[in-house]
């Protein structure tokens, strides 16, 4: 992996855009989709009974163009690249209002033109939820995660790898049947990575629209900002991402989806400025058992 390859570790894996899947840890999937999803928005009351699955396995697989592949400032290169997902989550219901929660997920990221950027990511970890019913279902949550980052072209050697405690909430406002605004905060706070220079902490809101115009059909918006607080290099980040996306539902279980995302970092530290557009077309599922 190159200098300009591990700077993509400056923003956690630009591309994702997702909202409410199981790729986008910063809106961490803890209640399961349904088949009324797209009739009544996602369904934040969790019940006790014999229809429940905790364990849910999403998967995608998705082709994205990026004007800015080394999330560089000045060196910018246009590239295309395939990215795969695989997670495998688990919600076993504690008591009552407490449930727990079990994830890993795996990414890769393959670039056309520059592979001396592959890489793939690895997350696993775990904690628990808490859903407060007299505050309109909101979820309160606290997990530890273990990331690590590999080369491909290095025997998938390892290159980067931290430890972190997330705490956050999550809430959603249902204003017609067919569309919902959301808010979600989080806290990622690291407390041991290897190489040290790339460990920070990141506190990220997230505050979204879904629109379902059509029952196969559903639409996104998000605005995402996160402050990143690096702990060896006295650098501060502002980064800020706007997405929308557009997905049609095949069946119960697969979907085909686009995407457009802009992200622009602000750092106070020359040569941490940066702006990524990131259009691009995805094919996912998901199973309950």
């Amino acid at each position: 992996m190159s200098i300009t390859g591990f700077a993509q570790l400056t923003q956690r894996e630009v591309d994702e855009n997702s909202v409410f899947s199981s790729d986008d840890l910063t809106l961490p999937v803890f209640v399961p989709e349904s088949e009324n999803d797209d009739d009544l928005g996602v369904q934040l009351a969790l019940r006790a009974d014999e229809k429940y699955d905790p364990f849910n396995f999403y998967g995608h697989a998705g082709w994205y163009f990026t004007d800015n592949a080394g999330v560089s400032g000045t060196n910018y290169l246009e590239d295309n690249l395939l990215k795969t997902n695989a997670t495998l989550t688990y919600l076993p219901i504690i008591s009552g209002n407490l449930y727990g929660e079990a994830a890993i997920r795996e990414n890769t990221f393959r670039y056309n033109s520059n592979p001396e950027l592959d890489f793939d990511s690895i997350d696993l970890g775990g904690g628990l939820v808490y859903v407060i019913r007299g505050l309109g279902d909101m979820s309160v949550f606290a997990r530890y995660n273990y990331a690590t980052y590999l080369d491909p072209h290095d025997g998938w050697g390892q290159f980067y790898e931290n430890h972190s405690i997330q705490a956050g909430a999550y809430k959603s406002w249902i204003l017609r049947r067919n569309h919902f605004v959301y808010a979600s905060y989080m806290s990622d706070i690291s407390f041991d990575a290897d190489p040290g220079y790339a460990q920070r902490d990141d506190h990220s809101l997230t505050v979204g629209y879904r629109w379902t115009p059509a029952k196969k059909l559903r639409t996104d918006f998000y605005v995402r900002s996160s402050y990143l607080k690096y702990h060896e290099r006295f650098r501060d980040d502002w980064n800020t991402s706007v997405g929308a996306t557009v997905t049609y539902n095949l069946n119960r279980n697969f979907r085909l989806s686009s995407s457009v995302t802009y992200t622009n970092n602000q750092s106070n530290l020359d040569g941490g400025d940066y702006e990524v557009w990131m259009p691009g077309i995805q094919l996912g599922g998901i199973i309950q058992f």
